[in-house]
Formats: structure tokens, C-alpha cells, sequence
């Protein structure tokens, strides 16, 4: 892709690994734009050897860089050839970019840097217009249509298109939640089942306590703070392992997409915490009902 002066200046999109002399972001689109033999590519073209990230996806793939590296090697270059054979010409990779900048394409050059591999003018196939209002985007998009409709030139809104991709991320967190929340489900019926058959494989315990003069609601009591106690220590080791290996996890992710912030998501967590005590407690006061109602004399002499 080519792109001219405006763009290269008025764009925003990070760069994460530059070339030597290169400091900022900024420098890179403003070298990018002043040196026509220079290129900026995407991390989906650059491998890793990390096991916590599998680099590539691109049809693409450049050798000697990584990117974990903490820069670009000074003699990275690409080759374009024409499709005829007969034109090559040198570009110097300046930075790389996440894959977040998905309307850049896997390598991106300035205007004159792409007559300069095509052998002719470059012809602009798409343009970006940027509102002053957020609120105007929809009447600009409108103007747009009517102006160029002779054309055929087609609109599309980014902020729609992006929120799209969003939800679509959603929907994928969604099921993963929903696959939680069915787990949560299955852990507390388990809790009822091994409560259950606790108070089967118990039944001369009871009958022992009952004999000695425990209370119903005694044994009651002793059962459900039993269950409790149980469902506590599985809140906290599901809840201390997720902060032991998130951490990890978003860091992996990082190296691929540089902007992602590792946060706590404090009023889900909570949630899903109070829902498990909830339904676990239910659980647990009907199976220790259960332990209350079993009779001493049968307790005693062995019969379920």
C-alpha cells in the first residue's frame, strides 16, 4: 500500500519496534514519508520463537527479526519484484505495527515509494475522511453518497465497522462465559452429590451424635458448615489460580498487540463469587435438611 503525506502524518497507529535513529512513532511515519525507499510492516510478517506467542499469519514472512526483539536490524530489507521479472526495487523496513492496524495492509510505503516499485503514478483506491463531529459522521457519510455516487464509490462508516469486529469479539467472550457459568453450574450439583453421599456413608456418625444428645439442627449445622467450607476453598483456589496465570496470558498478548491493559474485572468477579456462594449454599442447606431427618435407631443399627 502506498500511502501519501496527509495519512503519514495524520494517522495514529503505534510502532512498537523501529529501526535505529528512530524513536517515536512520529518519526517513523515522518521517515516513512520523506524517504520513499523505506516500508513499515505488519507484526502478522514478523515470526517468534517465544512459546508464549506464535507469531506470523501474513502470506509474508521476514527473516532475522523477532518480535520480541527490542528493535529492527539495520540491514532488514524487502525485494519487490514486478509481476513481469524484469523490476526489483529495495525497501528498507523502518517499524513494524500490530495487527490492530488492519486498514494498513502488510506493507506500507508512501506514495512516491510506490511509483517508484510500480513504474507509474500511484492512484489513490481509497480514502479516509475525518469528521470535526462525531455526530456528523452520519450526514457526512450521506453527502459523501450523493456526491460520488456517479462514481461508484461506496461509504463505510469505521466507527460501524469497528464496533462490528468488536461485537463479534464479543459474542466469542459471551461463550466463553456462558461455558463458565455452565461449569459453575456442574460444580455445585457435584457439591450436592458428594454431600449426599457423605451423609450416606455417614449414617452411624449421626446416629451417634443424635444418640448423644446433638440436636437436629446441630447436625444440620455441622453439614452445611462442612459444605461451606468446601465451596470457599474452591472460590479461592479457582480465584487465586486465575490471578497466578492471567497475568502471563495478557502479557503474551501484548507482545502481539501493544495498547491491551491487564485489569481486573472487580463487579464480575464479585458476580460470578456471589452466584457460586448463593447456589452453593442452597446446595447446602437442602442436603444438610437431608442429614437432619435421618432417624437415630436406624442410623445406629446400619440401614440406609
Amino acid at each position: 500500500m502506498g500511502a501519501d503525506d496527509d495519512y503519514l502524518l495524520g494517522n495514529r497507529y503505534p510502532v512498537f519496534l523501529r529501526a535505529d535513529g528512530l524513536d517515536t512513532s512520529e518519526e517513523v511515519w515522518d521517515e516513512l514519508r520523506r524517504t520513499p525507499n523505506t516500508a513499515v510492516v505488519s507484526a502478522a510478517m514478523i515470526p517468534s520463537d517465544s512459546a508464549a506467542f506464535v507469531g506470523g499469519g501474513s502470506d509474508l514472512e521476514l527473516e532475522g527479526v523477532d518480535v520480541l526483539d527490542d528493535g529492527l536490524p539495520a540491514n532488514l530489507r524487502l525485494e519487490v519484484t514486478e509481476p513481469d521479472g524484469d523490476t526489483t526495487t529495495t525497501l528498507r523496513v523502518i517499524g513494524v505495527v500490530d495487527r490492530s492496524a488492519e486498514y494498513l495492509g502488510d506493507v506500507v510505503t508512501s506514495t512516491e515509494g510506490l511509483s517508484r516499485v510500480t513504474g507509474e503514478d500511484a492512484v489513490p483506491g481509497n480514502w479516509f475522511v475525518r469528521a470535526q463531529d462525531r455526530d456528523e459522521v452520519g450526514k457526512l457519510e450521506v453527502a459523501l453518497q450523493r456526491a460520488l455516487m456517479d462514481h461508484g464509490v461506496t461509504t463505510t462508516p469505521m466507527r460501524e465497522e469497528v464496533e462490528f469486529r468488536a461485537s463479534s469479539n464479543g459474542v466469542v467472550q459471551w461463550l466463553l462465559m456462558a461455558f463458565m457459568g455452565f461449569g459453575l453450574v456442574v460444580g455445585c450439583a457435584a457439591l450436592g452429590v458428594v454431600s449426599i453421599r457423605s451423609i450416606s456413608e455417614r449414617r452411624n456418625q449421626i446416629g451417634v451424635l443424635r444418640a448423644i444428645g446433638m440436636q437436629i439442627s446441630g447436625v444440620r449445622r455441622l453439614f452445611l458448615i462442612e459444605s461451606l467450607v468446601i465451596t470457599v476453598s474452591g472460590i479461592a483456589l479457582g480465584v487465586g489460580l486465575g490471578f497466578a496465570v492471567s497475568p502471563g496470558l495478557v502479557d503474551s498478548l501484548r507482545v502481539d498487540l501493544p495498547g491491551v491493559v491487564y485489569t481486573v474485572p472487580v463487579s464480575v468477579l464479585v458476580g460470578v463469587v456471589g452466584v457460586t456462594l448463593v447456589f452453593s449454599t442452597v446446595v447446602s442447606v437442602l442436603t444438610s435438611r437431608r442429614a437432619g431427618e435421618v432417624p437415630p435407631a436406624e442410623a445406629l443399627r446400619g440401614q440406609s
